[in-house]
């Protein structure tokens, strides 16, 4: 559930992909399924060949275009022929560009799922989303059917752009904007997606109109970016430009870009350059000064951000940075800027850009050349202006200034937002500014940084101003708390509290729990012959974990769960949905259980009222006298957690439980002694001539098992034993292994086991299953360290070694050390007169190492692999 909305003003490291020209490769295929009438099927061969034509113009290569036909080469169009066909583009790349156009009929399956019309079995949406999801290409998906908007929730995807022609149901004609489409395509060969598809629904509109008949079709167009679906004209008309140009005025006003000091000599030109200046010599001179001993590929050498909020529940951001490219890998990271346009609701103003050279000549943009909004046909952002530095290497100096507006989240009471400040590289001075309404109640906090604001009022408006003169860069490290603990950031808030906040949502989830009874039915039928309270979660937390997750989450679905018998129904849900069900579940049962919201993977400033949360789970307390000893956190949003183990980033985060009429913060915290264990039983036995020969027994709890639960998921069993071996390898180098067997990762009621056996030319002494060497690479650490995702582990290994002859007549002494909560012991034991056992045993009880334990905690872990190792 993504639900933490977060302006980042560093909009110039955004992924995204623009207009067709910049991708390595253009690929696309065109499907006619069955359609009943040889001259349905003739009228759309005549569209397809127009779209192809289209394609052709707009700079695909003619052989990049298939179309599949009823009664073409290949025979009939079935659900498997299509399924082949996207199967033969896995290979396109990441920067390729995939476009996939299906005509003709759909329907609904025998499940009630939208469905193509083909020969056979229909095509329907969820196989199609699983063949996209295997090309890693952009794609733009254009479902041109009857019937075809329940496509389009389905298919939606990140890096996926999807149209459909008609809404999700009642109209089930032949739709006439395929049509209308192709000759858009050909009007508008180098515009964005949603420009084209727009020009196509002006057509049909057109169409109806000039035939005096009642429209029948109504298309939709998905939005990868903010997962909503928009209806005509999909953000691609005139309020682009009146937004853009109409600009902030007023109390507005922040901070500018009067530094860059840019003349525009050739108003026609997009570009233009200069000569040096004593003004562009003294900056790039000084740039080439800059400290940067640690090599970093660039500087920031000034940075100013300020956000400023209206009365009007409108915002603005202002950005402007001057960077030193100190080498050539910071080229792509800071010379290339994709500013955000999502007309009406956000729209970006460029000030100023500039490049200044090593000589001090420079390259200046014209602000005024700058697109409304360059394309949306990268499949995973709203349309956007981009400005890329040209001719940027090594030595150059990059200036940039923007100004983007957006209108707040209507969905929230007041507004909550999140602003990054410290990047990836060092700032060596930056200024943050925010300005709001004198009247409006406000929580502010820079984040990570004791520097203090200084504050003024002026035309009943609050400024205040940070001014940090050196910012070290934030670099994130594997096993690092979460980077809200860490990073530099400004938070802001109008929310009076945290009660505040609980109100507002309960009002905003009233009547979301509403049941049915095939909600209760199915509750039922799970209790049905359970022996206990636990054996009823644990049924209720299956059956749910089995559920897809699938996240739709526009309009006010992003934050308010779907009602239990929706999601049953569906058979699919987001983690609020999931774990909304899983508590009308239990409450049948008997069972009370409670709504959380929790910031999964990162953490939540209790003392500072705001929406810091992006996951939802289900709490139930403890009934000790019914069976259930512990506080148990049930999250239900994949089916790889074994009841009752949390999945990874909810241990330790600071959950907001609501109860009927309040809500409080408590700690989410494993059920009672639940550890992360690993239980290895090696057993070697020495060949009389050579070699070692035996077998192994591995077992796991808690995240161990999460862990090989989900690298085993949807691995063939070849690709399944390769994985295996491939760990094995890592624990006892040289060895062979064979005849794995291990217990379906897919089945939650089974424990996970695996079976093998290996031979060996020496001596074995298998590592630890938990690579604890990994974590502690580096001598020394100068921020916490957190060990198996913050959860409490435990780790048995136990070796049998039987050998040939009398074996050794003794074994290395026991070995027993403990510091700062992590616990280390390895033993022998003699079993007979050629037999001994070692047994080597881990405890981290406290996760989370704190730098001064670093060192300590390193030297023992090191000690004790060394002495599994002999």
């Amino acid at each position: 559930m993504q639900i933490n909305r977060s302006h980042v003003l560093a909009w110039g490291a955004c992924w995204t992909i623009f207009s067709s020209g910049l991708f390595a490769a253009q690929n696309a295929l065109i499907v006619i399924g069955t359609t009943g009438s040889s001259s349905v099927t003739a009228e759309l061969a005549g569209a397809a060949a127009d779209i192809r034509d289209g394609l052709v113009q707009r700079g695909f290569a003619p052989k990049a275009v298939e179309i599949q036909k009823p009664g073409d080469s290949g025979g009939r169009v079935t659900a498997e022929r299509v399924l082949q066909g996207l199967d033969r583009r896995r290979t396109l790349g990441a920067s390729d560009e995939f476009w996939l156009v299906l005509l003709g009929f759909s329907g609904r399956s025998e499940g009630g799922q939208p469905a193509f019309q083909v020969s056979g079995p229909r095509l329907t949406a969820a196989e199609l989303k699983a063949a996209l999801d295997t090309i890693p290409a952009a794609q733009f998906v254009f479902v041109g059917t009857s019937d075809s908007g329940g496509f389009v929730p389905i298919l939606l995807a990140p890096r996926r752009t999807v149209l459909a022609a008609t809404r999700e149901e009642g109209e089930i004609d032949l739709p006439r904007f395929p049509e209308a489409w192709a000759v858009a395509l050909k009007e508008k060969r180098s515009e964005s997606w949603a420009a084209i598809a727009a020009r196509a629904s002006a057509l049909t509109e057109k169409a109806y109109v000039e035939g005096n008949l009642s429209a029948g079709e109504h298309a939709r167009l998905g939005d990868p970016a903010t997962g909503r679906i928009l209806e005509a004209p999909f953000g691609a008309d005139s309020v682009a430009t009146a937004a853009r140009d109409s600009g902030p005025g007023g109390a507005m006003a922040l901070l500018d870009a009067s530094d860059i000091k840019v003349e525009i000599q050739k108003p026609n030109a997009e570009w233009e350059e200069q000569p040096a200046t004593p003004e562009t010599r003294a900056l790039i001179a000084a740039a080439r000064s800059a400290p940067n001993p640690d090599g970093f590929s660039a500087l920031l050498l000034d940075q100013r951000l300020g956000y400023s909020v209206g009365d009007d529940r409108t915002a603005e951001a202002f950005v402007m940075r001057r960077i030193y490219i100190a080498r050539e890998d910071g080229v792509e990271r800071w010379a290339n800027f994709l500013l955000p346009q999502d007309p009406p609701s956000v729209t970006t103003k460029l000030g100023a850009a500039r490049i200044i050279q090593p000589d001090g000549s420079a390259t200046v943009f014209n602000p005024a050349k700058v697109p409304a909004g360059t394309d949306v046909s990268g499949g995973m952002s709203n349309a956007v202006t981009s400005v890329f530095m040209p001719d940027a290497h090594a030595g150059c100096l990059i200036e940039i200034a923007y100004r983007t507006r957006f209108a707040l989240d209507a969905r929230r009471p007041e507004f909550s937002e999140e602003l990054s400040v410290q990047q990836d590289i060092p700032a060596f001075q930056t200024e943050v500014q925010l300005q709001v309404p004198l009247k409006m109640g406000l929580h502010f906090k820079l984040s990570n940084s004791d520097e203090k604001p200084t504050e003024v009022a002026a035309d009943g408006m609050r400024v205040l101003s940070w001014k940090l003169p050196f910012l070290a860069a934030f670099e994130p490290l594997p096993y690092d708390p979460p980077a809200r603990e860490l990073e530099v950031a400004l938070d802001i808030s109008s929310l009076d509290s945290w009660d505040a906040l609980a109100a507002w949502y309960r009002r905003l989830t009233r009547g979301s729990d509403a049941q049915d009874p095939a909600v209760q039915a199915k509750a039922e039928e799970l209790a049905a012959g359970a022996t206990g309270r636990l054996d009823k979660m644990r049924r209720a937390y299956e059956f749910v974990s089995s559920l897809r997750y699938v996240a739709i989450e526009f309009g006010v679905n992003g934050i308010r769960p779907r009602t239990p018998a929706v999601v049953l129904q569906n058979r699919f849900g987001d983690c609020k949905d999931k774990a909304n069900l899983l508590i009308a579940l239990l409450g049948d049962m008997g069972i009370q259980g409670q709504f959380c919201l929790l910031n999964r993977g990162s953490s939540t400033d209790v003392s500072f009222p705001g929406w810091q949360f992006n996951h939802a789970i289900a709490y139930v307390p403890k009934a000790p006298l019914e069976g259930q000893p512990d506080d148990l956190w049930l999250d239900t949003t994949d089916s790889t957690a074994p009841f009752p183990t949390l999945s990874p980033g909810d241990v330790g985060r600071s959950a907001l439980v609501f109860s009927s009429d309040s809500a409080r913060f408590i700690a989410v915290a494993e059920a009672g002694n639940e550890v992360t264990e690993f239980k290895e039983n090696w057993k070697f036995t020495e060949a009389a001539d050579s070699g070692w020969s035996g077998t192994l027994q591995s077992s796991w709890s808690g995240l161990a098992e999460y862990g090989v639960r989900s690298s085993m998921r949807g691995l063939s069993p070849r690709q399944r034993d390769f994985v295996l071996q491939s760990s094995l390898n890592r624990q006892l180098e040289g060895a062979d292994f064979s005849g794995l067997a291990l217990s379906a990762p897919d089945d939650l009621s089974v424990p996970l086991r695996l079976d093998a056996r290996a031979t060996l030319a020496s001596v074995p002494f298998p590592r630890p299953g938990y690579e604890v060497e990994a974590c502690f690479a580096a001598p020394a650490r100068d921020r916490p360290l957190e060990l198996n995702n913050g959860q409490k582990l435990h780790l048995i290994q136990i070796l049998d070694l039987i050998y040939a002859g009398s074996g050794p007549a003794s074994a290395p002494a026991p070995f027993a050390e403990e510091t700062a909560g992590v616990r280390v012991r390895t033993s022998w034991n003699r079993l007979g007169d050629q037999e001994w056992r070692r047994t080597a045993e881990l405890d981290i009880a406290e996760p989370r190492i704190a730098p001064s334990d670093y060192a300590a905690v390193r030297r023992i872990l090191r000690r004790w692999v060394d002495q599994t190792r002999r």
